[in-house]
């Protein structure tokens, strides 16, 4: 009687145990999933940013529904996003069910030409799509032209060095046509990124390896006290010295 009495008391402890578990698991289960969308292609409040928004929450719930929430994470919510022209920016768990999530389109920059048609890059020299024209899908401006690049690594290493010129610059696609990126042919010889601006002149960089965002700052310091009718052309020429100065020349006729 006495072994019944502790094999009912057992069975009963295992129920309410479970029975609590399967609550638990009720009670944080994801249900639902709010999508930010950051465009660059639509307004927040037209048809076709609903039509996305709509896509992208239920590409999410599909993949996350019923999930614990607390075993929720970016990879799994990332993998629901995809890899194409928009990603996931964050998440944001909010208890009991619900999951919040930003999706951002990625900003197309670089263009680069394949044979007839062009390479599209975004901002960080990650691959968009392969397009006929090198105008911007969204906007219709012309994305800046690169040459130089042998393969998508050299893309990562120009938009590296972009991201330090939009911030002396305070723009990229709005003052700069193309980028040459030049890697040295002998020892004699450094490598260099060219940027020619849409205004005629052109900024070299010399060993853009080594202290680039130095050699950009001086590029743009000297840009900034070029005359109106110099910047229609000639060429700004950025390096360091033989003491490690790093110093900016300009040439008219170049």
């Amino acid at each position: 009687m006495k072994y019944l009495r502790k094999l009912t008391l057992a069975a009963i402890s295992v129920i309410m145990l479970a029975s609590v578990i399967i609550g638990i698991c009720i009670i944080f289960a994801v249900r639902n999933v709010n999508v930010t969308l950051l465009s660059y292609s639509y307004k927040a409040d037209s048809q076709e940013a609903v039509l996305k928004n709509g896509e992208f929450k239920t590409k999410i719930l599909g993949k996350i529904k019923g999930s614990l929430i607390s075993f929720v994470d970016e990879d799994t919510v990332s993998s629901a996003v995809g890899s194409g022209e928009y990603v996931l920016e964050s998440i944001e768990k909010v208890y009991p069910c619900t999951v919040n999530v930003v999706v951002r389109e990625r900003r197309e920059v670089f263009a680069q030409q394949s044979g007839e048609s062009y390479r599209i890059y975004d901002e960080e020299g990650g691959y968009l799509r392969t397009d006929e024209s090198f105008l911007g899908k969204a906007d219709g401006a012309p994305n800046v032209i690169i040459h130089g690049a042998d393969n998508d690594d050299d893309v990562k290493i120009i938009a590296a060095l972009c991201n330090e010129f939009k911030n002396k610059f305070s723009s990229l696609r709005s003052v700069v046509e193309d980028i040459n990126l030049k890697k040295a042919q002998s020892r004699l010889e450094t490598d260099k990124i060219i940027f020619r601006m849409r205004c005629g002149v052109n900024i070299e960089i010399h060993d853009y390896g080594y202290l680039s965002a130095e050699k950009i700052e001086a590029g743009f310091n000297k840009f900034t006290n070029l005359s109106g009718e110099q910047k229609l052309g000639g060429r700004i020429y950025c390096y360091v010295t033989g003491d490690e100065q790093v110093t900016a020349t300009y040439n008219p006729k170049a």
